[in-house]
């Protein structure tokens, strides 16, 4: 895939959270990051 490189984060956990529609990301260095559905639908 274009745009992936050696240092590129690669999630450790993904979390679907269906009442909420959300989809969480989680990587190793902590952070995780919640997107909407709404923003998948593209």
């Amino acid at each position: 895939m274009s745009g992936l490189t050696s240092t590129t984060p690669i999630p450790t956990g993904v979390v679907v959270h269906s009442k909420s529609r959300v989809l969480e990301r989680q990587y190793a260095d902590g952070q995780s990051y919640r997107v909407p559905f709404e923003l998948l639908r593209v």
